[in-house]
């Protein structure tokens, strides 16, 4: 299995714990802390590597916090290339109450860079594309505040320039700026190809005609629905594929559509026909939300509920461009 590059620009620790009920104006005594490498790519990478896959991450650190995440990515086995930031690296929490059963999930904003990072970061990507053969390079995530927003656009190009095949999940504007230029696979959730859809003029409640309209728009050769418990929506412009998982009981909804991605981009690079790697993916991402906090899916779940997958195949519907 040739290796797979991911991108992670604005990583984050990945801090959880615990207390008995959240009571405002009194100070709450924590159970211990668990620490994880996060991020979408670092995620993407953890989930390659717990298959058996070969992975390379590309991250970006920041400052002291920056050296501590060093640390964590070297601890959990990953093999990663570091581009340095301004400012600190991120921390994330997920704090379980125990009263209510419920997760909260505090996430803040990545550090401030100028346009000169965009450029430098690109420039460590070709040079890592020039060196080796990626088949398949993952950009995961939210970018950096001070990033444009067409900072995947370029990415998109490079890979095309060296022959991989770009798996994009990101959301927004970012999202929007890379249609039309190259990704091979688009994978937004619902909410996101509901958002993307509605900036492209169409408003409707089915997955189907979004995935149609991102293909329509030349988004990507693939467009990728996930759809929670669900499953997802496999769309070419031949096919419509709806994967859906067996039912689990949901511990943590962390890091399921980072799972996803994994064993998805892990089963592609294996040569795997795209309906399995997609569901493959979709056993991924019911696996992960069983697991605790900032914990990912593990092999022996994602092999287990993959053999109750279901896919349901027809051909496209046409579908107006607008409602």
């Amino acid at each position: 299995m040739q290796r797979i590059l991911t991108i992670t620009l604005n990583p984050t620790i990945d801090c959880t714990t615990g207390v008995p009920e959240l009571i405002p104006r009194r100070k709450l005594r924590c159970e211990a802390a668990t620490f994880h490498p996060g991020g979408g790519g670092v995620n993407v990478s953890r989930v390659i590597k717990e298959l058996g896959g070969e992975t390379t991450a590309m991250v970006a650190v920041a400052g002291h916090s920056g050296q501590f995440f060093r640390g964590l990515i070297l601890d959990a086995g990953i093999d990663a290339v570091f581009l340095e930031a301004r400012g600190m690296t991120r921390q994330s929490f997920a704090v379980h109450e125990g009263v209510s059963g419920h997760q909260f999930r505090l996430l803040f904003p990545g550090p401030a860079q100028d346009a000169a990072f965009g450029d430098r970061a690109l420039a460590m990507l070709g040079d890592l594309l020039a060196a080796d053969a990626y088949p398949y390079v993952v950009a995961s995530g939210s970018l950096l505040p001070g990033l444009s927003e067409d900072f995947y656009r370029g990415v998109a190009d490079l890979a095309k320039r060296h022959g991989s095949r770009l798996i994009l999940d990101t959301s927004g504007p970012a999202l929007e700026a890379a249609l039309g230029h190259g990704a091979y696979l688009l994978k937004p959730d619902f909410l996101e190809a509901q958002a993307l859809a509605a900036a492209l003029g169409l408003r409707d409640d089915d997955p189907e005609p979004l995935a149609r309209l991102i293909l329509d728009k030349g988004g990507a050769e693939i467009v990728i629905i996930t759809l929670g418990p669900d499953g997802a929506l496999l769309a070419t412009k031949d096919e419509f594929v709806r994967i859906r998982p067996p039912k689990v009981e949901m511990v943590s909804r962390v890091g399921a559509g980072d799972s996803f991605i994994g064993a998805l981009s892990f089963a592609l690079a294996a040569d795997w026909p795209l309906e399995k790697a997609c569901a493959y993916g979709v056993a991924a991402a019911a696996a992960a939300v069983t697991t605790e906090a900032s914990e990912l899916a593990y092999k022996a779940d994602i092999d287990r509920l993959y053999a109750g997958i279901e896919l349901v195949s027809r051909a496209p519907q046409n579908h107006s461009a607008a409602k």
